[in-house]
């Protein structure tokens, strides 16, 4: 008997110059954030999350997508600083 085994995917948060939260291409309003990445985590178990925010969007924006992912049960969390 083998156990079949699901490959984690990292799951992705974008974070644009004006503070925008994208997730799979779509925008998400930042009360629907949680949700979203709860939904995600479900699905995803032992997915990190790596959130993509671009240079000039703010720290608080910031914080708020890694209070969400960690309020849902998401710990591995990585940060990519990028100018879309």
């Amino acid at each position: 008997r083998t156990a079949v085994t699901k490959d984690a995917i990292n799951l992705r948060v974008m974070i644009s110059e004006y503070d925008e939260i994208w997730v799979d291409k779509r925008r998400v309003d930042a009360r629907a954030l949680k949700p979203q990445l709860e939904r995600m985590h479900f699905d995803n178990p032992q997915s990190a999350l790596i959130i993509y925010a671009d240079k000039k969007s703010t720290n608080n924006r910031l914080v708020q997508v890694m209070d969400a992912a960690r309020e849902v049960g998401i710990n591995n969390i990585s940060i990519a600083a990028s100018e879309q």
